[in-house]
């Protein structure tokens, strides 16, 4: 597996309100090194857990902005920001997962994520890197797991290095945001 470092600068736009947000078009891997059995995913820590998103899921990674809060919400969603005119759910997926939460440094991010035109934000501790990974090293989520992440949210993991990467499922966030 090839992996791409993001460099935090690198694809900062410089135009007004999103000078603060990575464009992920910048991210991805040129389509000219990516086979058709090759999957891009953006890999990120909340807590002291490792995930992954498939970069296509990805609309954008801001930096944390001023969030608002929305009383009587439930207790992982942070509240809502507005990123350029657009207003966006933003929810702590260490809350949502039942993680650890840590303390907000300068290298937490907002995920911007969307599935079925639906979008949420999600606050991560620190998006890591852009992974290039073959489609037959994705396997699905092992029936054993029992940890803290409900496996309703995981759609399958990626064996990298040392260690397991989970493969969070963007529709089963988002739903679940619209269910409860």
């Amino acid at each position: 597996m090839d992996n791409q470092e993001i460099d935090k600068k690198e694809g900062e736009q410089s135009q007004e309100s999103s000078q603060d947000s990575l464009d992920i078009s910048k991210l991805k891997i040129d389509s000219s090194q990516i086979n058709s059995d090759e999957s891009q995913f953006v890999v990120f820590n909340v807590g002291d857990e490792k995930f992954s998103l498939d970069i296509d899921d990805v609309l954008e990674i801001t930096h944390l902005k001023d969030i608002t809060r929305v009383p009587n919400s439930e207790t992982y969603i942070n509240g809502v920001i507005n990123l350029r005119g657009r207003i966006h759910v933003v929810i702590s997926l260490a809350r949502k997962l039942h993680l650890i939460e840590k303390e907000k440094t300068e290298d937490s991010r907002i995920i911007i994520i969307e599935s079925d035109e639906e979008r949420l934000g999600m606050v991560v501790d620190i998006v890591d890197q852009v992974l290039k990974v073959k489609k037959k090293d994705i396997q699905g989520v092992p029936e054993i797991i029992n940890g803290n992440v409900e496996k309703k949210y995981l759609k399958g993991v990626i064996p990298f290095n040392d260690e397991i990467l989970m493969i969070l499922d963007t529709s089963k966030i988002i739903i679940s945001e619209k269910s409860e």
